[in-house]
């Protein structure tokens, strides 16, 4: 974020994190129960705050 601000393109860009579970163990990754539901997400636009 910092070396999108300083280049003056943070409010022209659109950052997005997210994450995986690896691998694909039994009642996690690829199924509905909450190891395989609970993945990180987050987005940042223009003036959102961060």
């Amino acid at each position: 974020m910092a070396a999108l601000r300083n280049s003056g393109l943070e409010q022209d860009t659109l950052v997005i994190f997210l994450s995986d579970h690896g691998m694909p163990f039994p009642f996690a990754k690829s199924s509905v129960y909450d190891n395989g539901l609970r993945t990180p997400m987050i987005m940042k636009w223009k003036n959102s705050v961060w």
